[in-house]
């Protein structure tokens, strides 16, 4: 098989039959073999079971397999001469393809992609080969002279090496006998006595690497060696049979030898060059002899290739052979290749030769580097196994034994076991050592071409290495963490930042390094347990501590304690002990307590505290006392915290407390962790961070250091130290000796203040905010109270506040201090663990962030709220500190407050604050102690404090002596500039607060006077009326920050005594001084709120209410005052039923009510013709109100639905004139209807044919049904009369008549833009529904269904009538009504509508752009429009009627007519063409057309028009929701007035004074001509229904009105006076 394009082909086997050259495995340049998808039976792919090839010839791979170049990354070369070294690489990722030249051809060595797929071969005789491994071990009793002399190599060889090369080269293939046979030759030619026997490598000798005995093996190996070995590990083992196993693996050896041999060839050069080195002849253009076959070596430890880490197949199994990998490691360190390596090493440690490239180490390159190390480490790792095991099965042989026979032997094979550990972990030792060497020995120019990544993980592989070496010596590790530090040094102090991050970087690995291997307590104490016999100190197991003091790898950490007999149970007791408990203690006396840890069935590793069992310890038997279930970061060792009771034990569970170390006396102060702290403090390290060159990259980095030092300020505890006399052997330290200093952050803090980076700083407030809580009191206070002092320190650039304020900041939001806070404990949301803030340190803190708040520049800061917020959670927790300092903060409140009261000239914004602050203290108190504070020496000092503080801050702006200071700029400033009215809302609300706390803390009448006269300003006395009504009734306490402090139902108290709220509400409230004219809804809510507690049923109530109405500057406040006014009226009558000493005042609360309005609308009309500007909105007030109790009077208002149940409530024997006086005026005649598109569809001839018939063209006749017409309805008329109307026009059968929806009707609070709101389903709808329930309007449709069959109708009798039901029952018809008084209300209802007659007229005039103005906006009005309104509403005067009446009843000369049962007699005729106008009374004028109909008095003249119209064209359907004979009765009556004052009318000359006064209109100025609409309507509707009658009208309403003929028309037209002016 063959790679073609990525694809296997089947090759003929003809081709091998016939002796060509074997088919090979080629590689192309991008072809990655995919193993998942192979079948282990099929592994071609294709999914076929492929043919059995034909046997191979046993010196050559099948055709099936062959070998590629890895894909490897490729180590460093060292393929350097003497002359020109190699420059070392720099190290690639894992995968990438690198590039790397070959010496002596220069051809790239190109890393091909991994994962080639290969069918495994048939396994052949390979021949037998001697194992180059065994060569050195074999009997060689005889000296090297004996040996035969090697010969060159034969024709065969070279042609061996010629065929490998030229596969190599050509295709990047080899077969695989000829890879074993090729190496083996290359080998026994290249080291001829390395070969044949063992050589000393102390033995002098030329080089045979410069001067090989054979070039061509020398060449072979150099050029092709690496590649051949690399194509060898790149198979996968689950892809080629037995015999290519054996050909990689014999291949490997052979290359192992083969380096083996190469390095002892450099120990013997290297002789020569330490000679040249000691006598100092020695130059820099000659180095040590570089091994060209380190990278094989490399290659063979890599254990990510595929040969050892194997590919995952279909099953997600890892096929691979590590195995093979160690056994190659332990093979090579059998040759004494790792000693022979580290001495090659160590010579070209820091070694740098100069040639044409310039100056270049000699040194292996990293990739290598690293490669070397795994395997030394796998190295180690492999032997301790091994003698573990070895171990465990030769102790496992003793007992199944049974005695000692083979003791002596075995204790051979320990100690030969134990030699050969330390043999190996000596040259493990003697390797590392040189590369630090190497390492130690590079200085800054070097280190920047080296990848951080590469350095990171060479440390890294050293330090496993030692760790590993440290389970049989555990001083070794001291040897790397020194030179860790000293390399980190190095990194810090270059002069590239990126190396000095890098250098960061290692610190915080280098200190969680020494945490890891720290020792663990020597002992803890255990206190507080409910079991007593629990607490006392537990000792380290001293079974499980090793010959040198430290304590043995690999083992359970655990702690003993023994009872002792002289423990009582209440030695360690937090408590009373009861009887029980004290036997328990005596029983447990000589008991052992464990402290251990347990792994569970969760693999969750707990801690116990347990009286392990005798016989099975660690089990189920155990008696568990407390336990800990630790997270990941608490397995290491006890947590002193979080512990639990179990079954057998007592609340409360323990804390633990940890003491010492457990490492061999003398070194309580010499361990990683104090090395480190020396190495820090020695070395400067904390002044570098914050020197000149400081960067706020690097101040992040440094905080692990910063907080490691600062932890080991309480490190060491003297007592702990056993006090042999003498001193340390390894160290002159003292207990605590380098930590952090107090110097240290001094210097941090005064970096922040001279540094001018913004970035810096802030790193810098975040470094010391995320150490405070690990500092110690000795070390944070001074800290603190040196920022503190800095407040008040300044400097060229001004003071230090910001940078206060920014620390302060830091500190408030830190998740350090956010937490659930217990004691001094405070538990960081972040980690989960306990850090303990000193009190005195977190005193230290709230005073310094009290500093910030009460600063003058505090409302300044964006960060004000987040102090805030800080110092609340601080002062609100209940323990003595914080008792105290809340006790301080309020005293130097109040010291600043009463300060500010006294002095003329203060800061605005400061003074507001403090006050502030005042309340912000005292809402931290609990509410048992608030009583207390404000009050001392029986005394209400604080309460008047703040109230002088309130009087002399109104004082200072009544004089308007200061003003608020400007604000110095700041780019941080969130403060507008100074609002009065907000501070002294502010005030006020604080002082409302103050005085609410104890119910005898008062404020005075005069006190309260005082306030009121300083408030004189609109905005001062909306908000002195919002702080009298808060303070006259009791509150909720408020919110501060979230929470309340004290029971949500702890209310604040009344402020004043209740004459005093009384005082408030009659003499301020109700004044005529408050000025309603300019205040807003602050002002009204706050009066409605003391009149809903106090002023209900007071006469200054309703004075205040009217006054209000009146004169308030807002309509909705007006508006508001109105409702409360009505309601106050209504109030009266509804609670004083008959029989009460109120009911016979009824009457005087209506005549009340009357007299009050009447005269107010005497007042407004008096102001309007006056001229007054402010008579306008009087006049618009009055009418509202009038018109709001007319809507809520029982008798006269509400709705047309009203009306019609006010004439359902009459007698059946009412006249007509008792019906009408029901009806408001607006709805007496014709002009009230509705104009309604009626669509009728026909269903007679879909009922008799099943399709629709056409619909009739518009001029078809009525008996073909009209599709649309125009229909007008009565606001009052009922569903079933508009249907009779529909029949008749139709007609058609009433009783076949349905109406089935209607559309565009007028619906309240819909939304304007839904159409389903607006249509009515008729079907549900009750036949004595009055139109305007139903929302008829102008321009409704409503569709009617025609058949020919009765449908069905809801009833006609039965259904609600849908209208409004009044609520008030006050009854206003005396001032409207004048129907059988004999009281004088006639005459009091005559003079209230010649007074808004009065008001029409006297109403400013407005041209027409003013007045579209008005229109358009929706808080105008229009008064003309709200008194034409109300007047529509109200009933239709009764004089009014009677002077219409008796002006008909005239001849056009002015003689009266006799009419049966009345008799008109004219006092005057000389009265009868006079007009009030002309300065005769109105009650002396003669009723006349030229009188009513005057132009002059154009809106009285309407009124009468009016008045004409709704006589002559009455509308009938008003009566249809009464009983139908009632209703048909009226409407006949109704229709025979009509008829016979139209006669009268016209004879009476009323038709030529209605074209008088039209003609005289339409000549009008323009600007009152839009006024004049209404009356021209009016005017053109009497006049043509004269002319025409109603076949002239607008109206179609059938044959009720008898129409005028055309000659009728023609003698009327010839009657005017002025037949042309009218024409």
């Amino acid at each position: 098989f063959t790679f073609s394009g990525g694809k296997r082909t089947m090759e003929d086997a003809s081709a091998i039959e016939s002796g060509e050259e074997p088919q090979q495995l080629r590689q192309p340049p991008n072809v990655s073999g995919n193993s998942q998808d192979q079948n282990p039976q099929n592994p071609h792919g294709n999914g076929q079971i492929p043919q059995q090839p034909q046997p191979d010839p046993p010196d050559q791979i099948p055709p099936s397999t062959s070998l590629a170049p890895p894909p490897s990354p490729a180590p460093a070369t060292n393929r350097q001469t003497a002359d020109v070294p190699s420059a070392p690489m720099s190290l690639q990722g894992e995968g990438s393809n690198l590039i790397q030249k070959d010496d002596a051809t220069n051809h790239p060595i190109r890393e091909q992609p991994p994962n080639q797929n290969h069918r495994p071969g048939n396994p052949s005789n390979v021949g037998s080969q001697i194992d180059p491994a065994q060569q050195n071990h074999g009997n060689n009793h005889g000296n090297a002279q004996q040996q035969p002399v090697p010969t060159g190599p034969s024709q065969a060889t070279l042609g061996l090496w010629k065929e490998v090369a030229h596969g190599l080269d050509k295709s990047s293939t080899v077969v695989w006998t000829k890879a074993v046979e090729s190496l083996e030759a290359a080998r026994r030619h290249l080291h001829p006595l390395n070969s044949t026997s063992n050589i000393s490598s102390n033995t002098p000798h030329v080089s045979s690497i410069l001067n090989p005995p054979c070039p061509e093996a020398r060449e072979f190996v150099n050029k092709y060696m690496l590649t051949i070995v690399s194509i060898l590990l790149e198979q996968q083992p689950t892809k080629i049979g037995q015999m290519e196993k054996e050909c990689v693996e014999k291949s490997v050896r052979c290359a192992l030898a083969i380096v083996r041999d190469d390095l002892i060839a450099c120990g013997r050069d290297d002789l020569a060059y330490n000679a040249l080195a000691s006598s100092g002849k020695l130059s820099s253009s000659i180095s040590p002899t570089i091994c060209p076959t380190l990278d094989v070596l490399a290659n063979i430890f890599n254990k990510r290739k595929v040969y050892y880490k194997g590919n995952k197949g279909w099953s997600s199994s890892i096929m691979g052979l590590p195995h093979v990998r160690i056994s190659m490691i332990s093979k090579f360190r059998q040759m004494k290749g790792f000693a022979h390596l580290a001495s090659y090493l160590n010579i070209r440690a820091g070694v740098i030769v100069t040639s044409s490239m310039g100056p270049v180490s000699v040194f292996p390159g990293f990739e290598v580097v690293q490669q070397l190390l795994t395997g030394v480490h796998d190295a180690t790792t492999g032997l301790q196994q091994q003698q573990q095991q070895q171990q465990q099965q030769q102790q496992q042989n003793m007992n199944s034994g049974g005695g000692n026979g083979n003791g002596e032997g075995l204790a051979d094979q320990q100690q030969q076991a134990a030699q050969r550990m330390q043999s190996i972990e000596q040259e493990a030792r003697h390797l590392c050592q040189a590369v630090m060497k190497h390492f130690s020995s590079l200085n800054e120019e070097t280190l920047k071409r080296i990848p951080s990544e590469a350095v990171k993980q060479t440390s890294f592989k050293l330090q496993c290495i030692y760790e590993r070496l440290a389970l049989s010596n555990p001083h070794v590790t001291f040897e790397f963490f020194s030179f860790w530090r000293s390399l980190i040094w190095k990194y810090l102090t270059s002069q590239s930042l990126p190396l000095k991050l890098f250098g960061w970087e290692q610190v915080g690995d280098i200190i969680d390094a020494c945490r890891d291997n720290a020792p663990p307590p020597k002992a803890f104490i255990v206190s507080g347990a409910g079991c007593s016999f629990i607490n006392g100190r537990y000792e380290f197991d001293p079974s499980k501590v090793d010959k040198y003091g430290f304590v043995q790898p690999n083992v359970e950490i655990s702690y003993e304690m023994i009872i002792p007999f002289s423990k009582g149970p209440s030695a360690e007791s937090t408590g009373e002990c009861t009887d029980g408990e004290a036997a328990e203690a005596t029983s447990k006396q000589g008991k052992k307590i464990t402290l251990f840890r347990c792994t569970m069935r969760s693999q969750q590793k707990w801690w116990f505290l347990s009286e392990a069992d005798e016989d099975q310890p660690g089990t189920d038997k155990d008696i568990d006392y407390y336990q800990h279930k630790s997270r990941q970061h608490e397995e290491k060792q006890p947590p002193v915290s979080g512990w639990a009771t179990c079954r057998a034990g007592v609340d409360p569970p323990p804390t633990l407390r940890a003491v010492g170390a457990m490492v061999p006396p003398g070194e309580e102060y010499n361990t990683l962790e104090h090395q480190l702290a020396k190495w820090a403090i020695e070395n400067g390290v904390i002044e570098l961070v914050l020197g000149d060159s400081i960067h706020r990259e690097i101040v992040a980095r440094s905080t692990c250091l910063i907080n490691f030092l600062a932890g080991m300020c309480n490190k060491d505890d003297e007592n702990e130290v056993p006090r042999s006399g003498e001193p340390s052997m390894q160290t002159e330290m003292i207990p605590n000796q380098y930590c952090l200093k107090t110097s240290h952050l001094l210097l941090a803090w005064k970096t922040c203040m001279n540094k001018a980076d913004a970035a810096v700083s802030a790193e810098i407030y975040q470094l010391l905010v995320n150490i405070l809580p690990s500092l110690s009191e000795f070390l944070a206070v001074p800290l603190i109270k040196e920022i503190h002092n800095s407040l008040c320190q300044s400097s060229e650039k001004g003071d230090h506040f910001y940078e206060v304020s920014e620390f302060c900041y830091a500190i408030a939001t830190s998740n350090n201090l956010d937490g659930e806070t217990n004691g001094n404990i405070t538990t960081s949301s972040g980690t989960g663990k306990k850090i303990r803030m000193n009190a005195e340190v977190r005193e230290e803190i709230l005073n310094l962030q009290w500093a910030v708040l009460t600063h003058e520049d505090a409302l300044t800061l964006k960060s004000y709220e987040s102090i805030k917020k800080y110092v609340a959670h601080e002062i609100r927790r209940q323990e003595p500190m914080t008792d105290r300092q809340r006790d301080i903060f309020l005293s130097q409140c109040q010291e600043l407050v009463s300060k500010n009261s006294v002095t003329e000239v203060v800061d605005e914004v400061h003074a507001i604050h403090m006050v502030q602050l005042t309340r912000f203290i005292l809402e931290a108190y609990p509410r048992d102690e608030i009583e207390a504070m404000i009050m001392t020496e029986n005394e209400w000092r604080l309460p008047t404090l703040l109230l002088s503080e309130l009087i002399a801050y109104l004082n200072r702006r009544e004089n308007a002596q200061t003003l608020p200071p400007a604000r110095k700029p700041s780019s941080t400033s969130l403060v507008p500039e100074f609002n009065h009215i907000l501070a002294l809302k502010k005030r006020m609300a604080i002082l409302r607060y103050v005085y609410g706390l104890s119910p005898t803390a008062i404020i005075g009448t005069a006190e309260l006077d005082h306030l009121w006269s300083l408030c004189s300003r609109p905005s001062d006395r909306e908000a002195i009326m919002s702080f009298l009504a808060t303070a006259s009734q009791s509150g909720m306490r408020p919110l501060v920050g979230g929470q309340v402090n004290g029971p949500t139902d702890d209310p604040l108290f009344v402020a004043f005594e209740k004459d005093t709220c009384r005082y408030i509400f009659e003499n301020l409230f109700c004044s005529i001084s408050v000025g309603w004219e300019s205040l807003g809804d602050i002002a009204y809510d706050s009066f409605r709120s003391v009149y809903e507690n106090i002023g209900k049923g007071k006469t200054c109530s309703l004075d205040a209410l009217w006054r209000i109405c009146l004169t308030a500057g807002i309509d909705s406040i007006a508006l508001h005052a109105m409702n409360d006014l009505l309601a106050a009226y209504d109030s009266v009558v509804s609670n004083n039923p008959a029989g009460n000493a109120w009911s016979n005042s009824h009457r005087a609360v209506e005549e009340t009510f009357s007299k009050r309005i009447f005269n107010e609308i005497l007042a407004v009309n008096k102001g309007l013709l006056e001229g007054d500007a402010t008579s306008e909105r009087s006049a618009e007030r009055c009418i509202r109100i009038l018109k709001a109790a007319i809507d809520r009077c029982s008798s006269l208002g509400g709705s047309a639905s009203a009306a019609a149940e006010r004439m359902a409530s009459l007698p059946p024997t009412s006249s007509l004139q008792d019906y009408l006086s029901r009806v408001p005026h607006g709805l007496r005649g014709q002009f009230s209807c509705k104009s309604v598109f009626i669509m009728v569809k026909d269903l007679r001839s879909q009922s008799n044919q099943g399709e629709s018939s056409p619909r009739p063209s518009p001029g078809q006749s009525p008996t073909q049904r009209c599709e649309r017409f125009k229909l007008n309805i009565h606001p009052l008329e009922t569903l079933a009369a508009i249907r009779r109307k529909v029949a008749a026009h139709c007609n058609h059968d009433i009783n076949f008549v349905k109406p089935t929806s209607l559309s565009g009707r007028e619906v309240s609070n819909s939304n304007p833009g839904s159409s389903d709101m607006n249509r009515l389903n008729l079907n549900t709808v009750p036949e004595t529904t009055l139109a305007v329930d139903m929302g008829i309007i102008d321009g409704c449709e409503m569709i009617v269904m025609l058949s020919n069959k009765p449908l069905s109708t809801p009833s006609l009798t039965t259904g609600p009538i849908m209208h409004h039901v009044t609520s008030s029952k006050l009854d206003l018809s005396m001032l409207f009504d004048s129907r059988g008084s004999s009281d004088g209300s006639s005459e009091s209802s005559d003079q209230f509508f010649d007074t808004l007659i009065s008001m029409l007229q006297s109403l400013p005039m407005r041209d027409d752009r003013v007045r579209d103005q008005l229109r358009s906006k929706d808080s105008a009005v229009n008064t003309h429009d709200l008194v034409w309104g109300l007047m529509l509403a109200m009933p239709t005067n009764a004089g009014m009627i009677e002077r219409v009446r008796v002006a008909s009843l005239r001849s056009k000369d002015g003689a009266a007519k006799c009419i049966a049962d009345d008799a008109m007699v004219v006092d005057s005729d000389s009265l009868y063409n006079a007009s009030p106008l002309d300065g005769v009374p109105e009650d002396k004028l003669s009723p006349s057309w030229s009188n009513l109909l005057d132009f002059r008095q154009f809106e009285r003249s309407v009124y009468v028009m009016q008045v004409v119209d709704s006589i002559l064209r009455p509308e009938p359907g008003m009566f249809s929701s009464l009983n139908r004979e009632i209703a048909s009765h009226l409407e006949s009556k109704m229709l025979e007035e009509a008829n016979a004052f139209l006669t009268d009318f016209i004879e009476s000359g009323g038709f030529d004074a209605v074209m008088d006064l039209f003609i005289q209109s339409g000549n009008a100025d323009k600007k009152i001509r839009r006024r004049n609409r209404m009356g021209n309507a009016f005017a053109l509707r009497i006049l043509t229904f004269s002319l025409l009658g109603s076949s002239g009208s607008d109206f179609c309403d059938g044959d009720d009105i008898p129409p005028q003929s055309p000659s009728e028309g023609e003698k009327l037209i010839k009657t005017l006076t002025n037949p042309i002016g009218f024409l």
